[in-house]
């Protein structure tokens, strides 16, 4: 199952790209423009328990102790923003971002790692340069209750985040 998913992400006839970015280091952009509500990418690592990791970064919570580990692909560096283009769900089983409105052609793919995070596992400072950045990333729970409703009425928490 995993070989198929790594197929069809490589086989986009519209690839999203790498670019440097000041700060921030590499973040995915998009090659084509993307409607609201479209899929924009799939997370392709493989499932382990939190304990087998010694560092998380570029590793993405879809379990209370499961995390996806690194790919290898553009996955690996899309980046945090406290005012996100995408949102993430699990669909059959695939973790994959979704465009929260039209998303332009070169523009960078952003989402709010906070939908994903539970049990105290990891947290960072926030510099993403958004108007509403909290300068805390962390756990869902630890979102003001506005922004936690907003992003469960977008279907863009995975599940696990929310028992």
């Amino acid at each position: 199952m995993q070989h198929a998913r790594q197929r069809r992400a490589h086989d986009q006839k519209n690839p999203l790209i790498l670019k440097d970015v000041p700060g921030k280091g590499r973040g995915v952009f998009a090659d084509r423009a993307y409607r609201s509500g479209e899929e924009v990418l799939e997370f392709l690592g493989e499932r382990r328990d939190v304990a087998t990791f010694a560092d998380l970064t570029h590793a993405l919570q879809v379990g209370p102790r499961t995390f996806l580990s690194a790919s290898g692909d553009v996955d690996d560096y899309v980046n945090h923003s406290c005012q996100p283009n995408c949102g993430i769900r699990e669909i059959d089983g695939c973790v994959v971002l979704f465009a929260f409105k039209a998303i332009a052609i070169d523009e960078e793919i952003t989402f709010d790692y906070s939908t994903t995070q539970a049990g105290g596992f990891w947290e960072m400072t926030c510099d993403c340069g958004s108007n509403s950045c909290r300068r805390h990333i962390g756990d869902f729970k630890d979102l003001p209750k506005a922004l936690r409703k907003r992003y469960i009425a977008l279907h863009a928490v995975l599940p696990f985040v929310l028992d």
